[in-house]
């Protein structure tokens, strides 16, 4: 789930400063920030694009979204949030 919100900031194209204060909530929490921090480390398209389509299933909150976003905006979101993640990460250490 904690993924899913931040991967839905960079869907939704939410201003940086929403952004950055989501992330640092998430560091203070412990949630993840990352994928990795889901032992995730294959993030081919192909392998993400599994969790992708379990999004975008009948009956998800993905539908709730204003606007019908397409798989490929979801991969796209969920690898920005995933980058922006492993970024913040390094600004921590």
């Amino acid at each position: 789930v904690a993924m899913g919100i931040l991967a839905s900031l960079f869907l939704t194209q939410n201003p940086a400063d929403m952004i950055e204060a989501m992330y640092q909530f998430h560091a203070e929490t412990r949630l993840p920030l990352c994928l990795e921090d889901l032992d995730i480390t294959d993030r081919s398209r192909d392998h993400l694009m599994i969790a992708v389509k379990r999004m975008n299933a009948p009956g998800e909150c993905t539908h709730w979204e204003p606007i019908n976003y397409t798989e490929e905006d979801h991969l796209a979101a969920l690898l920005a949030a995933d980058q922006f993640g492993r970024a913040f990460k390094e600004t921590m250490a």
